[in-house]
C-alpha cells in the first residue's frame, strides 16, 4: 500500500526566482511570477538584485535566506540595478504554502491476493 503525505507551512514569498551567476558574482531575477509581490513593484527578468534591507545579495543562498527571514505582510527595500540604473522597490511580503509529498514503495499485490486479503 503506498502512503502519501502532503502537509503545508506558511513561508514567507516575493514572487522572484533568482540565479547566482558567477561572472560578475550577482544575483539575476530569472523568473518573476505573474501578479505577485515582485511584480507588482515593478521587478522584471533580467534585473540584477543588489541589496535586500540594506543586505548585500552575494549568493542565492543569501537571498533565500533574506526572503525566508522576512515578515509575512510587511515591506522590504529592495535594491535593483537595471540597464546600468539602479532604483529601489518596496515589495510586501506575501505567503505561500510549502507543500512536501512524501511517497512510500507501493506493495503491489496480485487479483488472488486482494480477494483473500483485504
Amino acid at each position: 500500500v503506498s502512503t502519501q503525505s502532503t502537509w503545508g507551512n506558511r513561508r514567507p514569498y516575493v514572487g522572484v526566482e533568482v540565479k547566482f551567476t558567477s561572472h560578475g558574482g550577482r544575483c539575476v531575477a530569472y523568473e518573476v511570477k505573474p501578479g505577485g509581490p515582485a511584480d507588482k513593484v515593478g521587478v522584471l527578468e533580467g534585473d540584477i538584485l543588489v541589496q535586500w534591507n540594506g543586505k548585500d545579495l552575494d549568493s542565492r543562498q543569501t537571498f533565500d535566506q533574506c526572503v525566508a527571514n522576512s515578515e509575512i505582510g510587511k515591506s522590504v527595500t529592495l535594491s535593483l540595478l537595471r540597464d546600468g540604473h539602479h532604483f529601489t522597490v518596496t515589495p510586501v511580503v506575501s505567503s505561500t504554502v510549502r507543500r512536501k509529498v512524501s511517497r512510500g514503495l507501493r506493495k503491489v499485490r496480485s487479483s488472488s491476493e486482494r480477494r483473500f486479503r483485504p
